[in-house]
């Protein structure tokens, strides 16, 4: 697993389609600057441990603008990265949580990947890369 933020996810449509509407609204969107946060964890295989990103207007409206284009619910969107996926206990998470402590930096983003997520980590492809504008 690498290091990534979820924009959108559980999109049920064909790739092509999926490929073809992302590229048309991520393509017109600027590169724009992510803050992290606190580190943290919660009861989710896919949120064990993670970061979490501080909210900022082009990541919050890129989502929102994605759901609407997927016909998505517009549910509750916590950007996050995950550092540790899995189902272990709340004790091995919080323990693992406190070791990180913190991660505070931030970082430009210049792209969005495309990929199918399955259970398992290790089975992510990229499937698509899109450039924002500089």
């Amino acid at each position: 697993m690498e290091p990534h933020i979820t924009i959108a996810g559980n999109i049920e449509e064909d790739l092509n389609f999926i490929e073809d509407i992302s590229k048309k609204l991520i393509s017109s969107k600027k590169e724009f600057k992510v803050s992290l946060g606190e580190v943290s964890f919660s009861t989710t295989y896919f949120q064990s441990v993670f970061v979490r990103v501080r909210s900022q207007a082009s990541l919050m409206q890129l989502n929102m603008d994605l759901k609407e284009a997927f016909g998505l619910d517009n549910d509750v969107f916590m950007p996050h990265m995950s550092l540790f996926y899995g189902d272990h206990d709340m004790d091995t998470r919080e323990k693992i949580a406190k070791e990180i402590s913190s991660l505070y930096g931030s970082f430009m983003v210049k792209e969005v990947i495309i990929v199918p997520s399955t259970k398992n980590p290790r089975e992510w492809e990229h499937l698509k890369t899109i450039s924002l504008e500089n």
